[in-house]
Parts: structure tokens; sequence; C-alpha cells
């Protein structure tokens, strides 16, 4: 899972940035190096304030807002035609609009996590969730499907990535006002 972390060096500006990349010109590459390259700028805009204020950023779904948006940007540039503009649109609401039931159900799941004492069925409690929400149902009900989230594991909160759907087409409207 890509990640990039502020270096809170106060002398000069220190950005860690960690990608596997296979290859430098796939489509999914580039999109994880502009969405991360979005990171570095937020984390720019509060590089001055102390590392207590940069420790915990200032708005995690505005952090991921603002990589999505750079994607967005970048897709409508290099989209020309009327067919490539519409499969850009309809693979926008399919990868970013599916997050939001998503974050809500794996939240939702994670919280029932602490309301539980029994772990014996907590496989089956995420897919009931997940059904609530998303209407989908899983082949199998073996192993510990969720644990398998990168952010569950590392105890990252998603639900900024359902709230960033939402500021993500608000800040590409707002670039795209002037047009």
């Amino acid at each position: 899972h890509p990640l990039t972390f502020d270096m809170f060096e106060n002398e000069e500006y220190s950005v860690y940035m960690k990608m596997c990349l296979n290859d430098l010109k796939s489509d999914s590459n580039v999109r994880k190096m502009i969405h991360e390259l979005g990171h570095v700028l937020y984390f720019s805009s509060y590089k001055n304030q102390t590392n207590l204020f940069k420790l915990i950023s200032p708005n995690s779904a505005i952090h991921e807002a603002i990589g999505e948006t750079f994607l967005l940007i970048h897709n409508g540039c290099k989209e020309h035609s009327k067919e490539s503009q519409i499969n850009s649109l309809i693979r926008e609401a399919l990868t970013s609009f599916v997050r939001i039931p998503f974050a809500l159900s794996l939240e939702e799941w994670r919280e029932s996590l602490f309301e539980s004492t029994s772990i014996s069925n907590i496989n089956m409690d995420y897919w009931t969730i997940r059904n609530r929400y998303q209407k989908i149902y899983p082949l199998e009900y073996s192993g510990m499907q969720p644990l398998s989230k990168f952010h569950v594991i590392n105890f990252m909160p998603y639900l900024r990535y359902g709230s960033a759907v939402f500021v993500t087409h608000q800040l590409y409207e707002t670039f795209c006002e002037p047009y």
C-alpha cells in the first residue's frame, strides 16, 4: 500500500514516500504517484506548523481528496473525445462512489468489534453489515476477509475515504468553475 509521510524536519522540508512500482508507465502506478503527490502538497500547506500539529493532519478526508482531485484533473486533461470523457466519468463513478458504502460498512464492523465479547462470528458480522449497505454476499464465509484490508490491520480510519469522495468532487467543481 503506498504511503507518504511528513518527516517533521523544520530546516528543510522532508517527505518520505513508499511505493512498489513495477512499471512506471502503467495507469495504475501513475494514479498512485499522482495521489501520493497530493499528500505531499497537503503536507507542504502546513509545513510551518509545530510538530504537534503536523503529527495528526488537519483533516484526513481532505488529505485523501487532494490526491483524488489531482487524478480527476489529470484524467480530464488527457481525455479529448466525447466517448473517452464518458468512459472516464463511468470509471470515476465505479471507483469512487462505491467507497462511501464500503467505508460505512467497514467502520461499522470495526466499531462492532469493540461492542462484542465474542469473536466467533466476526467474519459473518462483517458480511451482514456489507450486505446491509452494499447488497453483496461473499462466495463463502471462511477466513478473516476484513483483516486483509491494509487500513484495518494498521488501525487507520477508513471513513475518511468515504468523506473524501464528497470533498474531491467539491474541489474539482471549484477548479473547473472558470471553464
